[in-house]
């Protein structure tokens, strides 16, 4: 009993933090959570995913790897769905290594599998001749051949899966989620990436509930039985990880696509959701093409299957999966229309599709060895999606977008107690390591090497390093040393220490001019904090953008690392030494620095040198977008920093700039109007100096006086981006209406808002597309005003029968500013039929976003931290998963002052102390 107790803690416990660009602020548990996880069920045996330990946890280091002691190398699955399902695996594995038993993952938690029949080369074995412990199946050596034909049988029921990982039956419909283990959950296999194998999959269900039986590759036989059943089955020529293994069977609704690829092969696509959902299909379609065309123009990469499929379900703990031919979409990654969905989702989408599919060759053709190689095929896919949308979009805009998602989600991480390299040297617990630093690093790091090899040296490392390791599972290195050989470059120290060190680098610079040898001086110093287990760090390779701009003639000074040289606007520094100076030639007048071009490496930068009047200088005369638009930034949150005692003015003067710029890019422009908000200046304090009113009252303080000094060009950039020009395009539209909405935003926060509150029920009621429906109820949102209640109310009847449209009105009442805040989160969860707490999706749009309500979850009474952890506890038995990405918000309780840190700490520990947590 005690066994079976720790095995479920086991499979209940993992994270949700899997893709950052589909969800809200994906992170993990805080440190406090590593002492529950002494009720985790670790692999002990030599190997990664291997044996599981009995009778303690074990962690798992990256030293200590082994290759598998048997490989797979077909595997062959019988599932017939059913309440209770049947699967019959039939396995050739091959011995690697003589003289070791056969241990085969499987937990019988959390689809309650059991074992029914055990054969080995046609002999059925008795219980006596194997060992069956909660976690695994271990076949003993003197049964097993050199090449053995293992045949299991196993019974499971997908319906008591409410973790929704493995097999599961939810809406009617079976689906699976099998990375990084959930394969284990419906079958005993070797479970671990390395094990690359060949599947056939035969699925059987009632024909009439289940018209459709969907798996990895082509479907190559199918047919109907005499009992009101049907079959198909499906065949995968390319070897895969059992992590990539899908099913799916349902009745859905199917928009299909034909797609010829550049060897002129034709490819039939698929994307199947839930009956009454197919009108919102057609951007799903256009984007899966765009992202096989994209991926042939830019990295050579040609889709090698004749069938592509997508499926979107309701009930998914994650944005999407990659399994291979078979992408399996939580249903809000694929459905849209512009009746529906704002702007901003269709870029999501289309991002997330084309993630999913960039990993045919990022991820399936080419994985990794081990679980400590996540950022092998997650970073370099994020970076993949990340060019992609730039191809397609505004390329500044979408910089800033990833480069703020980094510093909110990625650098609290480096500077926290689980502070890990985006190669971590060992675990515990695999799922722990699905994090911001794995994808959003691993994307900057790999964006580094394209900056030091160049796009085109990039683009011809990458097709050797897929030449070299088509069809096997591989490590960093291997993907770095393809790079070398590719281009004749030396990345040593790069691999060294951006792989294997944690933290934030700090770049510290001082400058100087030497007007009669018409040379500047940039002294860059490198240091990086101690991080757990990294007292001291090796210097970083560093490469740093810089440009040079004139201080009186406000125009690029050309840059020459020597005299004589051609200049150019920009040059890339490469620091790789603890302090260097680098010199500048024949700079014919006094500049101001524009540092880290682009955002050229994940690090934090310090100039003393650059002034408030500096920064304002920058932000109106910098050639960079993205140095222009950060600058502006970074004089905001200095002004914040200080609480808004000073610099307002010249805030102010720099966004009126800003706004008259004449042709600038509309979508860098809205971005620009958001400034740093409450979250962003608390992590931007020291431990336990975060005053949580202070925070909101100096936002507060500066977002009136914007409102208040910038209204009339507010409202004359409002009205003239109201207007629908003749032959807009579609990204045109969309950059308008940032801008528009940016500016009603903004002027919410006038002291008398009798103006936004005027133009946001016009917006509202004049509508013909959700993005403006939506932001003209954001407006008033934190308004105590009758047009909230009004708007709150129109929106919900409009759309009160559509699942995903009404988390957008949970997210809208869930990060309101207004007193009844709380009352209102209660009040909805207690509305049945709008309100699903076993549906991912609706907790992380009411609950997830509640905490994420700076200033009404840092209410001092306390009271809305007792509600968010009543809430993990409640979650905790339906799904863990979820459970774990809502407690995240309580991990930074050291950042913040007494009351906040004590009353958050005190709700932290009665959520460690309750009975059975996960």
């Amino acid at each position: 009993q005690q066994q079976q107790q720790q095995q479920q803690r086991r499979w209940q416990a993992g994270l949700a933090a899997r893709r950052w660009w589909a969800c809200p602020q994906q992170e993990r548990l805080g440190p406090w959570q590593q002492q529950q996880q002494q009720q985790r069920w670790q692999e002990q045996r030599r190997g990664l995913c291997g044996a599981m330990a009995e009778d303690q946890q074990q962690e798992i280091r990256l030293a200590d790897y082994t290759a598998p002691a048997y490989l797979a190398e077909t595997i062959e699955l019988d599932f017939e769905l059913d309440d209770t399902t049947a699967v019959a695996s039939r396995i050739k594995y091959v011995r690697q290594r003589d003289g070791e038993d056969l241990v085969l993952n499987g937990e019988a938690k959390p689809a309650n599998m059991v074992l029914q029949r055990v054969c080995v080369d046609g002999k059925d074995l008795a219980e006596s001749d194997y060992k069956l412990t909660p976690l695994n199946l271990t076949i003993p050596a003197a049964h097993l051949q050199a090449e053995s034909l293992v045949e299991i049988d196993v019974t499971i029921e997908p319906a008591k899966n409410t973790a929704l990982a493995g097999l599961y039956k939810s809406s009617g419909n079976f689906c699976t989620q099998c990375e990084a283990e959930g394969a284990r959950n419906f079958m005993y296999l070797v479970d671990r990436p390395d094990n690359m194998s060949r599947y056939s999959t035969k699925v059987v269900a009632n024909k009439q509930k289940y018209p459709y039986l969907l798996g990895n590759g082509n479907d190559v036989e199918r047919g109907d039985l005499d009992d009101g059943r049907h079959f198909v089955k499906w065949v995968d020529p390319w070897p895969k990880p059992s992590y990539l293994f899908a099913l799916v069977a349902g009745d859905f609704a199917v928009d299909e696509g034909d797609f010829k690829t550049c060897s002129g092969k034709d490819v039939k696509i698929r994307i199947f959701v839930e009956r009454g959902d197919e009108h919102k299909t057609a951007h799903a379609m256009q984007s899966i093409k765009r992202a096989f065309k994209w991926d042939e123009e830019r990295f050579d990469r040609e889709y090698d299957l004749e069938q592509f499929n997508i499926v979107a379900v309701s009930d998914f703990n994650m944005g999407a999966m990659e399994n291979k031919s078979l992408n399996i979409f939580n249903s809000r990654a694929v459905l849209c229309d512009s009746n529906t969905s704002t702007d901003a989702d269709f870029e999501r989408i289309e991002g997330i599709i084309g993630h999913e599919y960039f990993h045919n060759w990022s991820g399936n053709r080419v994985t990794c060895r081990d679980w400590f190689q996540l950022t092998l095929k997650e970073g370099l896919t994020v970076f993949r999606d990340q060019e992609f949308t730039s191809d397609l979009n505004s390329r500044v805009a979408k910089r800033i977008s990833d480069v703020k998602l980094l510093r909110m989600a990625q650098y609290p991480e480096d500077a926290s107690p689980i502070s890990h390299p985006i190669r971590p040297p060992s675990y515990v617990e695999i799922n722990n390591f699905y994090t911001a630093t794995v994808y959003e690093k691993g994307a900057e790091v790999i964006r580094m090497i394209n900056t030091i090899v160049g796009v085109a040296g990039f683009k011809k490392g990458l097709n050797l390093y897929f030449e070299r390791h088509d069809g096997q599972a591989v490590t960093c290195d291997d993907f770095v040393k393809a790079m070398e050989d590719a281009n004749g470059v030396d990345l040593t120290q790069f691999r060294e220490t951006w792989y294997s060190q944690a933290g934030t680098p700090v770049l510290t610079v001082s400058t100087s001019y030497d007007a009669d040898a018409k040379t500047y001086s940039i002294n860059i110093k490198q240091s990086c904090p101690p991080t757990p287990g990294q007292a001291t760090k090796q210097p970083f390779d560093i490469p740093v953008a810089v440009g040079l701009i004139g201080a009186e003639s406000r125009k690029p000074v050309p840059v020459k690392l020597a005299a004589g040289e051609e200049g150019t606007d920009t040059v890339v520094l490469r620091l790789t030494e603890a302090e260097q100076t680098f010199v500048l030639h024949e700079v014919s007048e006094k500049p101001v620095p524009s540092l880290m071009r682009g955002f050229s490496a994940p690090v934090k930068l310090h100039c003393a040198d650059l002034k408030l009047a500096d920064l304002a200088f920058l932000a109106a005369h910098d050639t960079d977008e993205f140095v222009r638009y950060d600058s502006l930034q970074e004089l905001a949150m200095q002004i914040l920093q200080g609480g808004a005692t000073e610099g307002i003015d010249l805030l102010v003067s720099s966004l009126r700039n800003v706004l008259k710029t004449e042709g600038g890019d509309k979508m860098v422009l809205a971005l620009s109007l958001t400034l740093p908000d409450a979250h962003a200046i608390a992590e931007s304090c020291e431990t336990g100096q975060a005053d949580a009113d202070a925070i909101a009252s100096a936002v507060s303080k500066v977002n009136t006086a914007i409102a208040t000094e910038l209204e009339d060009v507010l409202i004359e950039t409002y009205n003239a981006n109201n207007l629908v020009p003749e032959n807009e395009s579609d990204g045109d539209a969309a950059a308008r209406r940032a801008l528009k909405n940016a500016c009603l935003n903004a002027l919410a926060s006038h002291p008398e808002p009798a103006k936004a509150r005027e133009l946001a029920v016009a917006q509202f009621e004049g509508a013909t597309n959700m993005t403006d429906r939506f932001y003209a109820v954001l407006a008033v949102r934190d308004l105590d005003c009758p047009e909230r209640k009004q708007l709150l109310d129109k929106f919900f009847e409009l759309f009160k029968h559509d699942r995903l449209v009404m988390n957008k009105w949970f997210t809208l009442h869930a990060r309101s500013d207004v007193s009844d805040c709380m009352a209102s989160v209660k009040d909805i969860m207690g509305r049945e039929g709008v309100f699903e707490i076993t549906n991912p999706n609706n907790v992380y749009s009411l609950v997830l976003q509640f905490a994420k309500n700076f200033s009404v979850f840092h209410d001092k009474s306390g009271e809305s931290y007792k509600f968010v952890v009543d809430q993990i506890i409640r979650l905790d038995k339906i799904n863990p998963q979820v459970a774990s990405r809502v407690a995240k918000t309580l991990t930074n309780w050291r950042l913040f002052a007494t009351p906040w840190s004590s009353g958050i700490k005190a709700e932290l520990e009665r959520l460690a102390a309750e009975k059975d947590l996960s």
